[in-house]
């Protein structure tokens, strides 16, 4: 997978720029993604843990695969979240059934391709598209789902919390947020923090060049 990431990067470029509005030129995606690829692929195996802190005894915990993860990425890196949270959920033993972003559904697309020609077992990695209410809803609610890891606002992770406690209690992880507050301090050259922030703002949206 990381092989072909690279391979690609410029038609990876090309479909986020036309989904979501990333200029070309901003695209370092390919690199990001397949070196999560290439990391996790050797370094997340799950073991356990032993001590001998208890006189007497030997204890042992060992860690297991959830089974079915839930990913709900956003819009604005789609191939980046796509990698950080797929290559560590597969390689620690699970399956995934991911949700792309319905404002930017294309490079997590084209990654679907290639899922049976790197070797992949069928169902083990499964990608699809649709909005929140529906899609997003019916991964949060589902009982089979073990695991949730979702990218967005906080509202929809509030409803996610809710659907998972209602549910089997799923575990849940959460990256929220939004437009976070710029800090300008009095001693600041006011032009370039105004730079900045602007660039800041709009980079990843095709609005600045």
């Amino acid at each position: 997978m990381a092989e072909l990431v690279r391979a690609e990067k410029d038609e990876l470029a090309r479909l986020d720029a036309i989904s979501m509005g990333r200029p070309v030129n901003t695209f370092f995606d390919s690199h990001y993604a397949a070196t999560h690829f290439e990391y996790f692929a050797e370094a997340a195996y799950g073991q356990g843990h032993t001590s001998l802190n208890t006189p007497g005894f030997l204890n042992m915990s060992l860690r297991q695969p959830y089974g079915v993860v839930a990913i709900v990425i956003p819009w604005n890196a789609p191939l980046v979240f796509f990698s950080k949270k797929v290559a560590p959920a597969i390689a620690a033993g699970n399956t995934v059934v991911l949700k792309s972003s319905e404002k930017a559904p294309l490079t997590a697309w084209k990654v679907s391709t290639w899922i049976e020609k790197c070797g992949f077992p069928p169902g083990v990695i499964n990608v699809l598209s649709g909005h929140g209410q529906i899609s997003g809803n019916a991964l949060a609610e589902h009982m089979k789902v073990r695991c949730l890891s979702f990218t967005g606002s906080t509202r929809t992770g509030r409803a996610i919390q809710i659907a998972s406690a209602k549910s089997n209690l799923k575990k849940v992880i959460f990256e929220l947020g939004g437009k976070g507050p710029a800090i300008v301090f009095e001693d600041a050259d006011v032009e370039q923090a105004v730079r900045e922030t602007e660039n800041s703002i709009n980079w990843n949206s095709g609005q600045t060049w």
